[in-house]
């Protein structure tokens, strides 16, 4: 009795597989590599403005403002002179705050907040994939404080228009 319930199961396995296999549809998959951009960041020197500076301990949050709270929902944590940022796919506008710190072990640190301001605009890919966002009219800005205290000494965007990851879209000068 074993042997056959045995037999039968792989039987089974194979028959049920090959059903699997030749009832997905082509749009069931999403094979698009054209997907929601991320906004490329690049770090820069100041007062060398071909070369890329590492920003070290920096610190990056995605500030929202909902319900009259404002709440962290992206942390991240790097040293590098490069990095790619993911823009909110509501709304028009993002802010972000990049810390970096000078002494990790007493927390000191420098904070910079940039506003970002776009036009969103949505394309149909196909069933599995969903939608697709691009952002156009790229205006990064940052509230009116004194140069002297921010470590992001300047702002250049680039592309105005966010629709790959090939190349960077916004560079920070520090």
């Amino acid at each position: 009795m074993f042997m056959w319930r045995s037999i039968l199961l792989l039987l089974l396995i194979p028959f049920v597989s090959w059903q699997f296999l030749v009832s997905c549809e082509p749009d069931d998959v999403c094979t698009e590599v054209r997907l929601t951009p991320q906004m490329q960041v690049k770090f820069v020197d100041n007062t060398n403005r071909t070369l890329p500076k590492i920003a070290s301990d920096l610190q990056i949050n995605y500030i929202t403002t909902s319900f009259d709270e404002t709440l962290s929902v992206t942390n991240i944590s790097v040293s590098t002179d490069s990095l790619a940022v993911a823009l909110p796919s509501f709304g028009n506008r993002a802010i972000y705050t990049f810390t970096q710190y000078y002494n990790s072990e007493n927390n000191i640190a420098n904070t910079d907040t940039i506003f970002v301001d776009y036009r969103l605009e949505s394309e149909y890919i196909n069933r599995a994939c969903g939608f697709r966002n691009t952002y156009k009219d790229v205006v990064v800005t940052t509230p009116p404080t004194s140069q002297a205290t921010n470590w992001i000494k300047d702002i250049e965007v680039i592309f105005k228009e966010i629709e790959d990851e090939e190349q960077a879209h916004l560079v920070l000068y520090h």
